[in-house]
């Protein structure tokens, strides 16, 4: 279910499109975002749109486990470049089925000036070495000093293992898991 600092139950009821408007509304102050679509059916391109109506959304937790959204579902997480208070990203997108090239959209979060601590769960989406190139670019990101990054079982090869430690000239990075 979708969760957040002023949720209002009885969106509960409404089909998704009209959660998510509902929801648009009363996003503007929050700082926190849950959203649970593990298994289920999700449209990133409108969950993070939700997200950009919430400029002082710090952090956010995004659980898409085995939703199946294939190959160009994580599309719309490129919106997330646009949360520029954003500080806290926990993503997991574990058996979401994105395939090459699917998590080329989170690049976009090397766009977000303030973030600090990411959690990326990619397990078992046979992403490739593009992608760990895109997720290297977390490099650039100023203020990041925590990634814990979950690549088991994909296919990025010795390709992908040099892109990925890139991410060691992240210059306040601490903790690389």
């Amino acid at each position: 279910e979708l969760q957040g600092k002023h949720f209002n139950h009885h969106a509960r009821t409404l089909p998704f499109d009209q959660k998510l408007t509902t929801l648009k509304h009363i996003a503007v102050g929050w700082h926190t975002v849950c959203l649970d679509f593990a298994g289920k059916e999700a449209k990133t391109e409108e969950l993070a749109e939700l997200c950009v109506h919430a400029p002082s959304l710090h952090s956010l937790q995004m659980n898409l486990q085995k939703s199946q959204l294939g190959r160009g579902g994580a599309e719309g997480l490129n919106k997330l470049q646009f949360c520029y208070a954003l500080r806290t990203v926990h993503l997991n997108l574990c058996r979401a089925n994105l395939g090459e090239g699917g998590a080329k959209p989170l690049k976009a979060l090397s766009e977000c000036p303030n973030l600090h601590t990411v959690h990326l769960n990619l397990r078992a989406n046979r992403l490739g070495a593009g992608d760990a190139a895109a997720i290297a670019t977390l490099r650039h990101v100023p203020y990041l000093h925590t990634l814990h990054l979950d690549m088991f079982n994909n296919q990025c090869g010795v390709r992908g293992a040099q892109a990925l430690a890139h991410l060691k000239a992240a210059p306040l990075l601490r903790n690389l898991h």
